[in-house]
C-alpha cells in the first residue's frame, strides 16, 4: 500500500510501541480526499469494512471548545488527521490472500478517481 501515490500508511517509528494490528490508517491526499466516502462505499461494496477512528477532533465538539476554551486552529494537525484518513483492517485473523485482496481493491479503486 506505501507505494501508491494518493495515500499515506501511518506508521509509528517509536522502537518502544508496538501496534495491536488492529487496523491500518491511511491519510489520503488532496487529490482523492473528496471522494473519501465515495472511496469507503466502493470497499464496503467489495465487502471490506473501513472506519474513521477519529471523526471530529476534541476541538470541534462543543463540549471542549466550551469547557476548555479549545480554539481550533492551535489543532490543525489533529484537523487533518480526522479529516483525511481512513482506517482498514488487519490482524492475525485475517489470511494473506485477504490483506492481499484489501491492498488490491484499494489500489483499483484508487486508480478509479485519478
Amino acid at each position: 500500500l506505501s507505494k501508491l501515490p494518493h495515500i499515506k500508511v501511518i506508521r509509528c517509528n517509536n522502537k518502544n510501541l508496538f501496534s495491536s494490528y488492529y487496523c491500518l490508517m491511511i491519510m489520503l491526499n488532496q487529490k482523492i480526499l473528496s471522494k473519501k466516502f465515495s472511496l469507503m462505499k466502493k470497499l464496503k461494496e467489495n465487502n471490506i469494512g473501513t472506519s474513521i477512528y477519529y471523526p471530529h477532533p476534541l476541538p470541534r465538539l462543543n463540549y471542549y471548545k466550551q469547557k476548555y476554551k479549545y480554539k481550533l486552529h492551535y489543532y490543525k494537525n489533529a484537523s487533518i488527521f480526522s479529516d483525511n484518513t481512513i482506517c482498514l483492517p488487519i490482524g492475525p485473523h485475517l489470511e494473506k490472500k485477504e490483506l492481499n485482496f484489501i491492498a488490491k481493491t484499494l489500489e483499483k479503486e484508487i486508480k478509479e478517481y485519478v
